[in-house]
């Protein structure tokens, strides 16, 4: 995977903040093969390959600094430029199957996101959150849309004089619809859950 980025760090402030600005875009390729058996006259393996580009993010922020303390509120928006076709799937025989890897979502997105850094450049010591929600716009491809997806990142950090760092890192992941159930929201056919 290839990544270009680039970010821009405005001068003056808003809120009290230092305001940014950052374009990303990916150009991937993968490989996606699979062996299985359906009935005894159905078996085979699935390949397909694909390469191109991903979904452009663009991220509006606003960094504060207090010391050893560096914290910023931001928005990440997710365009649907990148790679995407609908999985089309052929039992067989003999078996296909085609546009089932996808770089892009098709569809947009946008991810408000918090996130805190503490960095002691004495010790080397920095720990690190990052707590965002992901709010999905309908796949108009599949009819489908996703719940909003919570996300946090963290990670300790030690830096050393000599350059190197070892340290953890963590994530934690879950959907919610409005009932609270989990689950992915999909409005053909209408569906319906209890707690």
């Amino acid at each position: 995977m290839y990544r270009l980025s680039a970010t821009h760090v405005f001068n003056g402030q808003v809120l009290g903040g230092t305001p940014a600005l950052n374009i990303t875009q990916h150009y991937a390729w993968g490989e996606l093969t699979v062996d299985g058996v359906i009935r005894s006259d159905i078996a085979g393996r699935l390949t397909d390959m694909a390469n191109g580009f991903s979904d452009t993010t663009i991220t509006l922020l606003i960094g504060w600094h207090d010391g050893n303390l560096h914290y910023s509120l931001g928005a990440t928006i997710y365009l649907p430029t990148g790679l995407y076709g609908t999985a089309d799937v052929t039992v067989g025989p003999p078996p296909s199957i085609d546009d089932a890897l996808n770089f892009g979502k098709n569809r947009f997105a946008v991810d408000p996101t918090f996130a805190v850094t503490w960095f002691n450049p004495m010790t080397g010591l920095q720990i690190n959150g990052a707590l965002g929600v992901t709010f999905s716009a309908k796949n108009d491809a599949t009819n489908y849309q996703s719940a909003p997806e919570l996300h946090f990142e963290g990670s300790i950090i030690q830096q050393f004089a000599n350059g190197f760092a070892l340290g953890a890192a963590g994530y934690a992941y879950t959907q919610r619809c409005q009932t609270g159930i989990l689950v992915d929201v999909h409005s053909d056919p209408p569906m319906s859950a209890e707690a």
